[in-house]
């Protein structure tokens, strides 16, 4: 079970202008401050002897250094990047710029919760997704065998795919079980016809 402030801090929009300080330089908030769970800048003094965690950009997305968060949560596998020297990882969950069929020429694995790609041995790409998969009770969680119902025998799957390819998968295996349902109720092409009987044939008469 995840502490309070971390639905603050996965739901907080950084790097906006700071109402408490709008004139002054460096007001933009830049950090997270724990014990109040709000975002601050750097004149907002009142946060120093708090607990905090510093937010930074990266490829114009929020991200945080492992060393930092390292000391409130557990940032093992999540994929991590090297931002300004640092190893890092994002906050949030990103939008997925890549077709999820050339991911199966690539080394890894979709995200548990997104379906974003990740590299191997890692699990998820933010740490909102890691969060979330945490969350879930486990016969709900990702990655777990569903198990098929009376009317599905055919469509059972697992769910450690992107969600794309689980819907296109999903609806290839219902197209071949409607076309194999028709093929065994329509009638056989290959049983003989009965056949009706030939008429006597008349001969005719002589003169």
């Amino acid at each position: 079970m995840e502490p309070s402030w971390f639905d603050s801090l996965l739901n907080t929009k950084f790097y906006t202008s700071c109402d408490l300080h709008p004139n002054l330089r460096g007001n933009k908030k830049s950090g997270f401050c724990i014990d109040c769970s709000v975002s601050f800048c750097k004149n907002c003094t009142i946060h120093d002897l708090h607990r905090q965690v510093n937010i930074w950009k990266y490829a114009y997305h929020e991200v945080v250094r492992v060393q930092d968060m390292e000391r409130h949560f557990c940032c093992s596998e999540i994929h991590p990047y090297k931002a300004n020297g640092k190893i890092a990882v994002h906050l949030n969950s990103r939008s997925q710029s890549v077709d999820t069929k050339s991911l199966k020429a690539k080394s890894g694995n979709p995200c548990e919760e997104c379906g974003r790609h990740v590299q191997d041995p890692h699990r998820f790409c933010s740490i909102a997704c890691k969060v979330s998969v945490n969350s879930k009770p486990k016969d709900q969680s990702v990655g777990t065998v569903v198990t098929p119902s009376p009317d599905c025998r055919n469509l059972s799957f697992k769910g450690k795919t992107s969600p794309e390819t689980n819907v296109s998968e999903l609806e290839s295996t219902i197209s071949i079980a409607e076309s194999t349902e028709e093929t065994k109720t329509s009638p056989s092409s290959s049983q003989p016809r009965k056949r009706g009987r030939k008429a006597i044939p008349h001969r005719a008469p002589f003169f």
